[in-house]
């Protein structure tokens, strides 16, 4: 974290669809694990604490009462942990039912974000945001959650968000974030992991983000689908890690939240939406971190150094510069000349 690098984590917690309190045990156990690991902000999948597959059982008062109780155990759990949790839930607010990812943080609820994009029984969340007076917190689609004395800034895009042509993930860049939080539970189907990692791939680089995608797994219903639990980190086009297709647990990467900084410097148009946005402030100790991503030796080389095609495109692109130098100076004819010594 001095050096701008953060350790973290999406994981797939074994659920038992309809049942909060088990989900709670199970998303404290990967809490749990995501700290001794020295993970620093950890995202799980959407509603992951009651199963995103339970259609209009959602609507039953025990369902969102058990999910708030759920919660409470699990903000209660974090007490004295240094890590930020992303977790997805159902919430009840102003008399509609949202689809939402909700942060916690040493031992309370700090935000609410829901979905953008409602479905099914839940709500499209529009307007401003506002204010949840049993968890004493903001709610809204438009919040950015900021480190105290630190560079991380977070956003939250929510299960369909994702996939939606008018997603927020554009505007939460604009607006500063430097990662976004995606909890989702996209069906799987034959070809959709590849589909899954370009798209977040391609998102990361186009938005100069670190993204974390923790996606449902096990134990959803598999009456008309399947959930693969196909968990991403992406930075800056660059898939830094994934599980495995329809496996459970956690998946751990190094993000460089400082090189992001540095290459959004040369845009001018970060940070311009920043006062639409309402900032949530959370701690986290500033410390070492221990490095499992291993940095590049050869920063300016492909991994496979003897990629033929990558020395053919810049043969191409020298020769293409030449020629385009010697058409504006009208030369008919050029000497090149080659030395053999350290000057070359």
């Amino acid at each position: 974290m001095k050096q701008g690098i953060y350790k973290i984590a999406v994981g797939t917690p074994k659920i038992k669809l309809c049942d909060p309190e088990h989900n709670a045990k199970e998303i404290m156990r990967l809490i749990g694990e995501a700290e001794s690991a020295g993970v620093k902000v950890l995202v799980l999948p959407e509603l992951c604490v009651t199963g995103a597959t339970a259609g209009d059982l959602y609507l039953l008062d025990s369902m969102v009462g058990g999910a708030e109780v759920a919660l409470d155990e699990i903000a209660d759990y974090t007490e004295g942990k240094d890590i930020l949790a992303v977790v997805g839930a159902p919430i009840m607010h102003e008399g509609k039912l949202y689809n939402s990812a909700v942060y916690i943080s040493h031992g309370r609820v700090i935000g609410v974000v829901p979905s953008a994009h409602g479905s099914g029984v839940f709500a499209s969340y529009e307007g401003a945001n506002g204010r949840m007076e049993n968890l004493d917190c903001p709610i809204g689609a438009k919040l950015i959650f900021k480190q105290k004395g630190g560079e991380l800034t977070i956003a939250s895009e929510v299960g369909g968000d994702v996939y939606a042509p008018d997603n927020p993930s554009a505007s939460h860049a604009l607006a500063g974030a430097l990662l976004l939080c995606a909890p989702s539970s996209l069906a799987e189907s034959a070809g959709k992991s590849d589909y899954r990692r370009n798209l977040l791939s391609a998102t990361s680089a186009r938005l100069k983000v670190a993204y974390a995608y923790a996606e449902a797994g096990r134990g959803e219903t598999t009456t008309d689908e399947v959930y693969a639990g196909h968990n991403i980190i992406a930075e800056n086009g660059v898939v830094l890690t994934e599980s495995e297709l329809y496996s459970d647990g956690l998946v751990i990467a190094d993000i460089d939240i400082k090189h992001l900084i540095h290459d959004r410097a040369q845009y001018a148009v970060y940070g311009k939406n920043k006062g639409e946005y309402e900032t949530v402030e959370f701690s986290l100790i500033t410390e070492e971190t221990p490095l499992s991503r291993k940095p590049n030796t050869n920063p300016f080389l492909p991994a496979d150094s003897k990629n033929s095609e990558y020395a053919e495109s810049i043969l191409r692109a020298q020769t293409a510069g030449l020629v385009g130098r010697m058409r504006n100076c009208n030369l008919k004819k050029c000497v090149i000349g080659i030395s053999g010594g350290l000057d070359s």
